[in-house]
């Protein structure tokens, strides 16, 4: 019985190689960041987010966590990840599709920009690259 974050850090695990360049394309808190780094060699995770509150949080719990300093947070929708990556150079894109909790959430993702990402990411990985998403519906999220 593994929690969706457990089965997606195992199967990541499994995957990336030192040195792998990996994208959290939906960063948040309790997701995909917090396990990249220990996977991966310098300055192979860029993650994205459009709220603030998010990068903060993760930039504290790296530096809480003392994580490597392999990773580069962005204040950017996830449909701009293009600008920041090569094509076909990623080996896996990890997406957490639904509300920040305790975030904005009129911020949330949207079907459009998260399809165009979406889109966008195919064109990154390379090939035998990982694609995960994770959808959480308002029902799994406390508060609502």
């Amino acid at each position: 019985n593994y929690q969706i974050t457990q089965w997606c850090a195992h199967f990541i695990s499994e995957h990336v190689k030192e040195g792998d360049l990996c994208i959290d394309a939906t960063m948040e808190t309790e997701m995909t960041l917090c396990f990249f780094p220990v996977f991966v060699g310098k300055k192979a995770v860029l993650a994205f987010d459009i709220q603030e509150i998010a990068l903060a949080n993760t930039r504290e719990r790296l530096e809480k966590e003392n994580a490597p300093h392999n990773y580069e947070l962005f204040l950017d929708s996830h449909v701009n990840m293009g600008k920041y990556a090569e094509p076909v150079s990623v080996s896996c894109i990890v997406f957490n599709f639904g509300y920040l909790p305790k975030g904005d959430h009129t911020l949330a993702t949207r079907a459009e920009s998260s399809i165009q990402a979406l889109t966008v990411s195919l064109s990154l990985l390379k090939k035998g690259g990982i694609l995960m998403s994770v959808v959480s519906t308002a029902a799994e999220i406390p508060g609502l």
